[in-house]
């Protein structure tokens, strides 16, 4: 058993066509990346009439390049109003699932949801920006939304490790302390903080857990209120989501690791 020890209108988009008004950071590049998954999520306004035909049209336009579909059903929760105050409610929702060949990049297409995910064979932002790109077009063009709801950027990365005693330490700038009087071996664990930015209109939620003999490292950055965000800018919004992910993960991880993923200089 592992243990670890603690000790210390028209949706004007193109990835192409807009101008980026942020300046490209320079990123470090690694031989073995450790991104496990890749994901967008952009819900639109849920008050708008949902066409059942919309997923049905999308594939027909998107076949080419996901040829692959399946009907999935999923549990989803919405936080709602009732008499007594907020509560959650659960509910089934079907959407369609459309993939590439490899499957390693797909579709999910459901009631004002649209989630768009990239999977081990992930290479870099900007070809994940062009599926977001063409992906977001064609829904447009089908449904023609006015607002969105929420938009959500997630890197998960696996991290997996040999030896069956790790100091995280060792390997990572964020992870969880234990204090002197507590016990220092432990199997299994979950950690996390959400940062804010933007005077609290974004926030990032920073994960790490444990499975098996691996380290989930799970970035999850979105907007607060859908006032903060439009159909104009997602693009400008999605790069600086990326950056902020990107300088977040290379803060929480440090050189005995980047050696690991095989960093080329």
């Amino acid at each position: 058993m592992l243990r670890f020890n603690w000790n210390s209108g028209m949706l004007k988009v193109c990835t192409l066509g807009y101008r980026r008004i942020n300046k490209i950071m320079e990123r470090r590049i690694y031989k073995n990346p450790p991104v496990k998954e890749v994901v967008c999520e952009i819900r639109f306004n849920r008050i708008e009439n949902w066409d059942a035909t919309v997923p049905g049209l999308m594939y027909e336009r998107l076949k080419k390049e996901f040829p692959k579909k399946e009907q999935v059903k999923s549990l989803e929760a919405e936080l709602g109003n009732s008499p007594v105050g907020f509560q959650h409610n659960i509910k089934l929702t079907e959407s369609l699932q459309i993939k590439t060949d490899k499957e390693d990049a797909l579709v999910n297409i459901s009631p004002h949801r649209l989630l768009i995910s990239h999977l081990s064979t992930y290479t870099n932002w900007e070809h994940f920006l062009k599926l977001i790109d063409m992906t977001l077009n064609v829904y447009n063009e089908i449904n023609n939304p006015k607002d969105i709801e929420r938009i959500g950027l997630r890197y998960i990365n696996e991290i997996p490790f040999s030896n069956e005693k790790c100091e995280l330490k060792d390997y990572f700038n964020f992870y969880p302390y234990l204090g002197s009087d507590l016990p220092q071996d432990y199997s299994s664990f979950i950690s996390g903080i959400q940062i804010s930015f933007d005077k609290r209109m974004n926030n990032l939620k920073l994960q790490m857990t444990n499975n098996g003999p691996s380290i989930i490292l799970d970035l999850d950055y979105f907007v607060t209120d859908s006032k903060y965000i439009s159909l104009d800018n997602i693009f400008p919004w999605l790069d600086k989501a990326h950056n902020r992910i990107i300088t977040t993960f290379e803060g929480s991880i440090n050189d005995n690791l980047r050696a690991i993923f095989g960093e080329e200089r």
